[in-house]
């Protein structure tokens, strides 16, 4: 008979199970969130959901392999998404009329480029430290604006104001289903939590939201509107000729100085953002979690860069 004991599992081991299964849920959470929104810029850029789904993926595999942080993630965002609608209305009144041979993805995907090579240069020249002289007040202003932009568009969509039309099903079935979610993330975390404090802090009312409501809708049948992917992959070839379709081949130099103005635009504008975020979530991080982890903004920028090179040809 042996005499060997047999240890309990530690703490420490459980500690580390229940945080690699936390952290299994919060990249689902992300992931499902990434997959909508991306499905969502993807129809408003007219390029497909399927696009902008395969863009949200590559943006995040990106982001985490050489960003500057472990603490958060990237993926589409709602301001960036604007300003490319305002370069496509510029297009559309006749930006490239005097550069008929170039069509407007090719453009677009021009103007994306040199948006990610001015991040690369403004993370080898290490002007994160600008970020510092931002307000505070500049900081909430900032992110309670995206989520203004987000909520205002699809109100409009809801209800069928600012000329926008109303989503396939009724307004009162699509007014249903977002009810529905919006209970699933913000009452359902509550509630659990009055009934157990761990499990209200551990179940994500996100992913619940998105994969409980999905199938209640397809169990009953609903004709609420769904996403429409507009094309399909059956094999690595296809995504090839996809990437290869979207790049731009010949360059010239009057078309890179009418593209440079935009890419300015959004250069600035994902440096703003990218690093923005970083400061809001580096004080949560140290308010929340008392973990003193700061990101490295320069390398966040360089990987901003890099993934705008690569989404310009995955969309």
């Amino acid at each position: 008979m042996s005499n060997e004991i047999v240890k309990p599992p530690s703490k420490l081991s459980d500690a580390r199970r229940f945080g690699f299964l936390k952290e299994m849920l919060a990249g689902l959470t992300v992931s499902f969130v990434a997959i909508s929104l991306g499905a969502a810029f993807g129809v408003m850029s007219e390029r497909g959901a399927l696009a902008g789904i395969l863009s949200a993926g590559v943006i995040a595999l990106i982001t985490a392999a050489f960003g500057g942080t472990r603490i958060q993630c990237s993926g589409p965002t709602a301001p960036m998404t604007a300003v490319t609608l305002v370069l496509i209305g510029a297009i559309q009144a006749g930006l490239l009329k005097s550069h008929s041979e170039v069509s407007t993805d090719h453009f677009i995907n021009l103007v994306l480029m040199l948006t990610g090579i001015i991040l690369l240069i403004a993370s080898l020249l290490r002007l994160r430290r600008f970020i510092s002289l931002v307000p505070n007040v500049v900081i909430s202003g900032f992110m309670n604006g995206i989520a203004l932009l987000i909520w205002v568009d699809e109100c409009k969509k809801l209800f069928g104001l600012g000329g926008k039309e109303i989503l396939q099903g009724g307004m009162l079935s699509n007014l249903a289903v977002a009810f529905a979610t919006l209970s699933c993330c913000f009452v359902l975390p509550w509630l659990l939590k009055k009934v157990s404090k761990s499990a209200g802090s551990f179940l994500p009312g996100t992913l619940v939201a998105v994969v409980l409501i999905t199938l209640v809708v397809n169990l009953i049948g609903s004709d609420a509107e769904r996403v429409v992917l507009g094309a399909t992959i059956k094999s690595f070839t296809d995504v090839q000729n996809m990437v290869i379709t979207q790049c731009l081949v010949d360059w010239s130099f009057a078309l890179v100085v009418l593209a440079l103005p935009y890419a300015g635009q959004l250069a600035m504008l994902a440096y703003l953002d990218t690093l923005l975020t970083s400061l809001v979530v580096d004080k949560k991080v140290s308010e929340v979690l008392k973990i003193d982890e700061k990101t490295s903004r320069n390398r966040e920028l360089a990987a901003q860069g890099l993934r705008t090179q690569s989404f310009r040809c995955s969309a």
